[in-house]
Formats: structure tokens, sequence, C-alpha cells
């Protein structure tokens, strides 16, 4: 193979990429166009549910009263009232709560061990700066630290485009 045949395969690419790109601007300006057009209706409609939403919201918090038994009901297919929150675990001083916990563990159904975790591991990006020789002593290696080929186009927006287009395999 010479290089003018890679030179060759190199347009083809090129021409391809363009042609695919092309297509790809013609869609996006006919879906803009189409999205122009429905966006006001659509902007309406959303200003419409967000003011349901905040009316009914605001009902509920003024009569909790009218959700004590039962908790929640469903009306028009939407489910209104009150529920419980999963809330948030907050440790003020984490280190005193494990100590506590292992002082008291003995109460519990579960190991200690199931609720602390402890571990040690490598930060791989700063691994990769020691060098090669400490690497080994260590048992680490580096893997596919070889020259491969490659194909990159110099248009870095029609690559987007194009591995866009590649991911969603042409849907």
């Amino acid at each position: 193979m010479s290089l003018e045949r890679i030179q060759t395969l190199a347009a083809n690419l090129a021409d391809a990429q363009s042609l695919l790109v092309a297509t790809k601007l013609d869609l996006d300006a006919q879906v803009n166009a189409v999205m122009a057009k429905a966006m006001p209706t659509i902007n309406k409609q959303v200003a419409a549910v967000k003011a349901a939403d905040e009316a009914l919201r605001d009902e509920l918090f003024a009569r909790p009263d009218l959700f004590e038994k039962p908790k929640t009901q469903t009306y028009h297919g939407i489910r209104v009232g009150y529920m419980k929150q999963k809330g948030k675990v907050v440790i003020a001083d984490e280190e005193r709560a494990v100590e506590r916990l292992f002082e008291n563990g003995h109460e519990l159904e579960k190991s200690t061990f199931h609720y602390v975790k402890t571990s040690y591991s490598l930060i791989k990006s700063h691994v990769a700066e020691l060098p090669g020789k400490f690497l080994k002593k260590i048992g680490v290696q580096i893997e596919a630290d070889t020259d491969v080929p490659f194909i990159k186009n110099t248009a870095t927006d029609v690559e987007k485009v194009i591995a866009g287009l590649l991911a969603e395999g042409g849907k």
C-alpha cells in the first residue's frame, strides 16, 4: 500500500463525511423549523401545567387536615396527599460516630463492619506518573502504551456530528 492509496482512501472518507454532515445539517434545519412553529404552543401548555401544579400544591399545603387518614387520594389520575420524606443522614462527628458504633455494635443484628467502609486503593492518574522501573517493582504495569493507527477529522465540529450519528447507529 502506498501513500497515494492512503490519500485516496482519506479523500473518500472526507467526501462521505461531508455528505453525512450536510444531510444531518439539513435534518437539523427541518427539525428547528418544526420546533419553532410548535414552541409557542408548548410554552403556553408548560405555563398552564406549572400554574395548575402550583395551585394544587398551595391547596395541599393549606389543608393537611384533609389527608390525615388516608394520607393520599387519587383524583383524575393524579395522586395527591402527604407522605414521609426519606430524610438525610447527617453525621456531625464521623470519627466519634464510628467509635460509638463499635462500642455499641453488640446490639446490632449485623456486624459493625457492615456499616463502616475502610479501603485503600491506588490513584491511577498519580501512579501513571511514576517511573517504569518503580511501577514494575510494585507490580503495576501500563497496558496499551503502543502506537496504534488513528483517523481523526481535523474539523472537530464535523467529528462530533459524525461521532454522534455513529453512536446512534443511524437511528
